[in-house]
């Protein structure tokens, strides 16, 4: 059994004391195909949120870029607020599925409350019934 005295316990504390220690949360990429540059943050194995990352790549958007595209996960987390919060137009896209007219229902909302200008894609559509589609109609 390992027992410390009391006195020596603050001494043992202070030299177990966690560092902090600066890492990078992602990597962020870069590439060109002819006029088109694409930029992408691949967050690193743990990382709770990619928000920090969104941030950066908008950050690094250049003025003279005529266009540029941001892609984001299906739904409204953080990640999806901070992708979309301060563009001029909103392309959301759905799948004709129950999860996937939810997930469009909660971005509907999200680019309604921010007064961003939308359209919607349907993806992936067949002759079969799409929730997604009668969504849009009734919206």
């Amino acid at each position: 059994m390992f027992v410390i005295r009391v006195v020596d316990a603050c001494w043992f504390v202070r030299k177990m004391r966690l560092q902090r220690k600066i890492k990078p949360l992602a990597r962020l990429k870069k590439g060109h195909s002819g006029e088109i540059s694409v930029k992408t943050g691949i967050l690193n194995m743990g990382e709770s949120s990619g928000v920090p990352i969104v941030k950066q790549l908008i950050e690094n958007v250049s003025i003279e870029e005529k266009l540029s595209i941001i892609d984001a996960p299906p739904g409204s987390a953080c990640i999806v607020m901070e992708a979309i919060k301060d563009v001029d137009y909103c392309v959301l896209v759905a799948e004709p599925t129950i999860f996937g007219t939810q997930n469009l229902s909660m971005v509907h909302e999200l680019v309604k409350l921010f007064g961003i200008p939308y359209g919607v894609v349907l993806n992936k559509c067949l002759d079969d019934e799409n929730p997604a589609e009668k969504y849009c109609e009734k919206k």
